[in-house]
């Protein structure tokens, strides 16, 4: 990861101290991850956030934070449908509402990390989500596949991360070059080994990870050929994946379990590792292609793969 400190914790809103982390805490909420909602309740509050806030949204008197919660909701479960709608009626409007493009891509990077994070707390274990966070059960993942709204599949090679990075750069350039080290670190974590084989080249395994999980956000690799996620992860391994990618909540003992049987703790980090920086790229690179000029193309659909 770079010698930088994590980007969460160079960012700062100017409405107070304690903003990012209510961004944070109404981000864990929509994976009821109450182990991060416990840990940004105790920032907030620290921070000397209002107290009241904390019981619901319906509580903070906050505009901003508040006409956030939209797009909160859908980078969590369905970025392919954050387009320019919704970043028009937060940047321009009310002034009551209104957010700066370097403010909103501060928030934005916000979300997509404690999105992420969630999956990674989830799928590590130890803690469990609570029973009382359940609000908006209506509104979650779909498979892009079965989608009913009319987005088309991101081809990857039409807007790329250098794309992502340029734009993102102009606004916020600390927390770009944070970002683009850790992509770039991610993508060749390993230690050359996988449970009791050693000098063996990863590269294809984390590829296939890495693809999959974009498949299941839409994304397309246009160059990859996805016969290899089948040869490579297991029924159980793309469950797993899938599962952490996109309902972290319903991840169980049971599923660790099944998982990556022969791999060392460390390796399974670096698996949860890889996993959530794959959704913070994936978030991001919707959020920043948003003239969304693609041409419409056949899907590869997670659901292709042999479960």
């Amino acid at each position: 990861m770079g010698s930088g400190q994590p980007p969460l914790s160079v960012l700062s809103l100017p409405q107070s101290r304690s903003s990012p982390e209510c961004i944070d805490n109404t981000a864990a909420t929509r994976h009821r991850c109450s182990f991060l909602i416990n840990l940004h309740e105790r920032e907030f509050e620290r921070t000397g956030g209002d107290t009241k806030w904390l019981r619901g949204l319906k509580y903070v008197d906050e505009p901003k934070i508040l006409y956030l919660d939209d797009i909160n909701r859908v980078l969590a479960h369905q970025p392919w449908l954050c387009d320019g709608e919704y970043i028009t009626g937060l940047v321009q409007g009310d002034v009551r509402i209104h957010w700066s493009l370097h403010d909103l891509a501060l928030a934005v990077i916000i979300l997509s990390h404690t999105h992420a994070l969630c999956s990674f707390v989830h799928g590590v274990g130890g803690v469990y989500p609570s029973q009382m966070l359940d609000f908006q059960k209506e509104f979650g993942y779909v498979d892009f596949a079965a989608r009913k709204d009319r987005a088309k599949t991101f081809k990857i090679h039409e807007f790329t991360w250098d794309h992502g990075f340029s734009l993102l750069n102009d606004l916020v350039p600390e927390s770009a070059q944070n970002l683009d080290e850790k992509f770039e670190l991610t993508q060749r974590l390993t230690y050359s080994f996988m449970g009791g084989y050693e000098n063996v080249d990863t590269t294809v395994y984390r590829n296939a990870v890495w693809n999959y999980i974009h498949a299941l956000f839409g994304i397309r690799h246009d160059d990859y050929d996805y016969a290899k996620v089948n040869t490579l992860l297991s029924r159980d391994m793309k469950t797993f994946v899938k599962t952490a990618a996109c309902f972290p909540h319903r991840i169980t003992e049971d599923m660790r379990e099944s998982v990556m049987k022969d791999f060392k703790m460390s390796e399974k980090v670096r698996c949860g590792l890889l996993t959530t920086r794959c959704m913070v790229w994936s978030i991001l690179m919707y959020k920043y292609n948003l003239p969304g000029t693609h041409t419409h193309v056949p899907y590869v659909s997670a659901a292709a793969f042999v479960y």
